[in-house]
Formats: structure tokens, sequence, C-alpha cells
């Protein structure tokens, strides 16, 4: 990650982490996977790139949050699911550029 992160840079870019979790976050037993999560966000933090935790967007979405997975496709989310990232990645890019994206 840190290579890839100085080519972006190289290039003028910036580069963002986007945690992605599984339905398996929230379904039965989930305090292992999230500790697995909190060690990849550390790696991430300590190589100072960017990053959104779309779990904790999730977590703050009312409503049960199965129902942004697809139904016959656990490890892809559902129209919904799909949307409430796109914006979430809208509203993260916002913040850091302090502008304004369009998305058609």
């Amino acid at each position: 990650m840190a290579t890839a992160k100085a080519r972006v840079q190289a290039m003028g870019g910036r580069l963002y982490f986007i945690y992605l979790p599984s339905l398996n976050a929230f379904v039965g037993s989930h305090q292992e996977y999230r500790i697995h999560r909190d060690q990849v966000l550390s790696v991430v933090t300590k190589l100072g790139i960017d990053s959104l935790d779309f779990l904790e967007r999730i977590d703050r979405t009312p409503g049960d949050p199965v129902k942004l997975f697809a139904p016959s496709r656990p490890a892809h989310y559902s129209v919904a699911g799909y949307a409430l990232l796109r914006d979430a990645i809208v509203e993260r890019l916002e913040k850091n550029d302090q502008g304004s994206i369009r998305i058609d």
C-alpha cells in the first residue's frame, strides 16, 4: 500500500482506501470480524492513507444492515447498499477537497 500511495502521489493524485465490510460483519458473532477490521485500518492510518470505513457508515444508517446486501450474493451489496456506498464516497471526497463532485 505504501508503494501504491507513492505512485499515486507521484502522478499528483491522492490514494483512498475504502473498507468494505461483508455480510459477516452484521450476522452472528461479529467481534472477531471487527477486530480484523481495526487491524487493517490501523495499517492504513500508519501509512498516512486517507480512508473511508463503510462499516461505520452502515452502522449509522437506520434499519436492518442485512438489507444492504444482495440476498443471493452475500459478497455484494444490494441496490440500496451501493447507493449508500456511492453517497459515502462522494461525501468523503467533498470533505477532503472542499468542493462539489458531480456524479451522473
